[in-house]
């Protein structure tokens, strides 16, 4: 998994693939607190990234296309209140391995 941490230190991994999820990590133990299913990754994964910022959480995700052999990134916004996934970008001309989140950055936006 990738992880990222929130404002209010909390602790979240992305696991991409065939089953794919967020979850809510307890700091201490690994174990996960809430875990949230995600539509699964049909394709190859290549390489992805996850980062936290106003109560979102972004995920970027590389994966090869089985019939043309080219990767598609895409990145997607996951809400944890809804349990919804918004695409935002897709077919981008990088492979994003990773993501950076200051633990100042918002919890919540307004």
């Amino acid at each position: 998994p990738e992880l990222t941490g929130t404002g209010k230190a909390e602790l979240y991994a992305y696991f991409p693939g065939n089953t794919t999820f967020v979850a809510q990590l307890d700091k201490n133990s690994g174990m996960p607190l809430q875990q949230w299913s995600l539509p699964p990754l049909t394709e190859t994964v290549r390489a992805w990234a996850f980062a936290h910022w106003g109560g979102r959480f972004y995920i970027f995700v590389t994966t090869t296309d089985s019939g043309t052999g080219l990767p598609n990134s895409r990145v997607m916004m996951f809400s944890p209140v809804t349990g919804m996934v918004t695409p935002v970008l897709d077919h981008l001309p990088y492979i994003i391995v990773g993501a950076g989140v200051s633990t100042c950055a918002p919890v919540v936006i307004g």
